[in-house]
């Protein structure tokens, strides 16, 4: 839980934010913009100027020797503007707005609609700013004929994203901040706690071993191989099925290889899965995909392989012959530079150390894939922890 804030009442928590939270996700904060805020006074303004010009230029109080084409229609375009702005700011009025943040990210949602989800590593990438009464993360800029940053248009909460409105809005940065902070702090604890946990235990071969709950240990389990590994509680897990194979389309073989991802969905159901993802704030976190088949990728392969040209990452260090449990493989470590793309990361803040492991034996084959900041060091032995805990139970 954030310290700076404590989680509301279900009974509590606006009705509009209910079908946008995650399963078992906490409103720690809800708060809609100040009545009037939206639209703002210039926009309102402007619209309105443009309706009495347009209606003064049609009545001819304004220019009155101009012949009726030259008046109309300057005029009919004026006032048809100005209803329209008029329009545009009626439909984005502060009431129909509702902003929040939970143990998770920031939100915001427009009618029945969520606009912004932000994590809070993404919220690493920008410098929270003030702009009168909005606290903002994000400008568009013009360009191109289009207001644009970062590939992303804008949306319903025009040229500043972030929450419009606020009556104190030095208070609500402080505590996105602090929120922020707090969630950086909480999972380097985790971290912490859960590398001293596993170094003062051996979970292969075990798969009965008592957990502690206190111990900021979680065990995920694969129904179908048996395969299972340990990672911090508060890491959050998500899986999916992913074909991974060739593409056959009646009996012909189109392509050697085709990528087919299902759904996401939280972790804890009896549904059949073979791609987990894990997530951890900041920039954190360990994705694996298991397959019903011998490994078949080579160390040689992977040295070779043009990610580390496209990405600019550097190989610190490889390993053949590794032995985890009852598999076998090999590992990389690569070190990608800040502002690298990788998973739902579009920057990274700085670099970042990644570490992908190959594994397999006579039945199955996993791939493993775990990235945290360079700085953050916990967080990587945390991320070693959790590959160093994939084992099979006894038979």
């Amino acid at each position: 839980m954030n310290k700076g804030l404590a989680a509301l009442e279900p009974n509590k928590i606006d009705s509009r934010l209910g079908p946008h939270l995650e399963a078992g996700e906490l409103v720690l904060w809800q708060n809609q913009p100040r009545a009037g805020s939206l639209p703002k006074l210039s926009h309102t303004i402007g619209a309105l100027m443009l309706l009495l010009g347009g209606g003064l230029l049609a009545s001819s109080i304004v220019a009155p020797n101009l012949s009726p084409v030259a008046r109309y229609t300057p005029a009919t375009v004026a006032m048809l503007l100005g209803s329209f702005l008029l329009f545009q700011g009626w439909r984005r009025r502060a009431s129909l707005w509702c902003y929040a943040i939970t143990d998770r990210r920031l939100l915001s949602v427009f009618g029945d609609k969520l606009i912004r989800s932000l994590a809070p590593e993404q919220l690493d990438k920008y410098s929270l700013k003030i702009q009168g009464d909005t606290v903002y993360w994000m400008k568009f800029v013009h360009s191109g004929g289009r207001d644009t940053i970062s590939g992303q248009y804008r949306a319903e909460d025009g040229r500043y994203v972030g929450f419009h409105g606020q009556t104190d809005p030095q208070a609500t940065k402080s505590m996105i901040e602090s929120w922020r902070r707090n969630i950086s702090q909480e999972s380097l604890s985790v971290a912490s706690t859960f590398v001293k946990t596993m170094s003062n235990r051996s979970t292969a071969g075990n798969e009965d071993q008592h957990i502690d709950p206190a111990a900021s240990v979680q065990r995920i389990r694969h129904l179908r191989s048996g395969l299972y590994f340990d990672i911090p509680a508060d890491w959050r897990v998500a899986v999916r099925s992913q074909y991974d194979g060739p593409l056959i389309l009646f009996g012909i073989k189109l392509l050697p290889r085709f990528i087919r991802q299902g759904p996401e969905r939280p972790y804890g159901d009896s549904e059949p899965w073979n791609a987990l993802s894990a997530h951890a704030a900041p920039e954190a976190a360990l994705d694996m995909l298991i397959y019903d088949r011998p490994l078949a990728t080579t160390l040689d392969s992977v040295l070779k392989d043009p990610f580390t040209q496209t990405t600019g990452a550097k190989i610190l260090h490889s390993k053949d012959q590794l032995s985890i449990g009852p598999f076998k493989g090999f590992a990389v470590v690569r070190k990608l530079p800040a502002g690298s793309e990788i998973k739902n990361i579009e920057s990274l803040s700085g670099p970042a150390m990644l570490r992908q492991v190959w594994l397999g034996n006579a039945d199955c084959s996993i791939e493993v894939s775990g990235y945290a900041l360079e700085r953050q060091s916990k967080v990587q032995e945390a991320i070693d922890a959790m590959i160093a805990s994939i084992s099979l139970p006894d038979k």
